[in-house]
């Protein structure tokens, strides 16, 4: 039921999408591909991902099924001036830290998920924001299964140690963050079976 995807939009920008189909098994696989499809095909055209959101919930919006939701995070991120531009169509807000790896905060960004509301309901919700990136800033995109993941004790890992993984891996890369994040929530589910997918995108602007 996860979805991420990165790839150009044109030779100054990189289109960032993850998702979550509620939906689990052969359905959710067919929602998350149609997505996946949707999007591409939408990106390529359209700058503003606000605007490739409403497209993707108005082509997909008679396919989902009534107990059936999606929800994505899309970004656009420009190399050449660093701003990144976002849109949430009801997924968890990214998290971002700066250069002096202080304390990691979410993007804000209002939006409702895909096929769970009217599609004048949608259009009318969705935001979108444009963030400036300096060189050492770090943003990690995510899917609850990672937050959510649950040891012996069925305790959740949670949002704060997450962050503080984050944080203490920022100055390092972008694969050092999704490295101690990966370690530290191994440790913490111990022997626990996994129940839910876990996808994390890490960013770090190099120059």
């Amino acid at each position: 039921g996860d979805y991420y995807d990165v790839f150009e939009v044109d030779e100054d920008c990189l289109g960032i999408a993850i998702a979550d189909v509620s939906g689990k098994g052969i359905s959710g696989a067919i929602m998350t591909a149609l997505c996946r499809s949707v999007l591409r095909a939408q990106a390529r055209s359209r700058r503003s991902p606000a605007e490739v959101l409403r497209e993707v919930n108005h082509v997909i919006q008679t396919d989902v099924a009534e107990d059936m939701f999606i929800t994505m995070l899309y970004m656009v991120f420009n190399t050449r001036t660093r701003e990144l531009t976002l849109a949430r169509a009801g997924h968890e807000r990214p998290l971002l830290i700066g250069v002096a790896g202080e304390a990691v905060a979410p993007v804000q960004s209002a939006g409702a998920a895909l096929g769970l509301v009217s599609k004048e309901d949608f259009d009318r919700l969705l935001g979108e924001e444009t963030i400036q990136l300096v060189p050492g800033s770090v943003l990690v995109a995510y899917t609850d299964g990672v937050t959510e993941a649950l040891n012996e004790q069925h305790q959740e890992w949670g949002i704060e140690p997450f962050k503080e993984a984050i944080r203490v891996a920022s100055r390092e890369g972008a694969h050092s963050v999704l490295n101690n994040v990966r370690q530290r929530l191994m440790r913490f589910v111990g022997e626990t079976a996994q129940y839910d997918d876990m996808t994390m995108i890490a960013l770090r602007v190099v120059s």
